[in-house]
C-alpha cells in the first residue's frame, strides 16, 4: 500500500492475471473496485459526493473484514473508486 503525504493508495495483486476484472466487474463475490484510496471521513465525503451527482456504487458501509467504513463511486471512465476510513469501533 503506497502512500504519500498522509494517503494511502491500496493496490491489489493476483496470482491468476485471468482474475483480473477492471471498471469494476462483479464476480459474485460482492462488489469490486478499480482503485482504494483511504479518506478523513467516508459518511461526510460520501454526502459531498453525492450532492454534486457522483455515481455512487455503493453507499457508506462497514466491511467487517479488514475494518473499513467505505463507499464507491464511478469515475467519468467508468472506473470504479472506493473510499474508506479505518473504522476501529467508531
Amino acid at each position: 500500500m503506497p502512500s504519500r503525504d498522509g494517503f494511502i493508495v491500496m493496490l491489489s495483486q493476483v496470482d491468476d492475471a485471468s482474475k483480473i476484472k477492471t471498471n469494476g466487474v462483479l464476480d459474485g463475490s460482492g462488489e469490486t473496485w478499480d482503485a482504494y484510496f483511504w479518506c478523513d471521513d467516508a459518511h461526510a465525503l460520501f454526502e459531498e459526493f453525492k450532492s454534486k451527482g457522483a455515481k455512487i456504487v455503493y453507499e457508506p458501509t462497514h466491511r467487517d473484514y479488514y475494518d473499513m467504513m467505505e463507499f464507491a463511486v464511478r469515475d467519468s471512465d467508468d472506473y470504479t473508486l472506493a473510499l474508506g476510513q479505518d473504522w476501529t469501533g467508531k
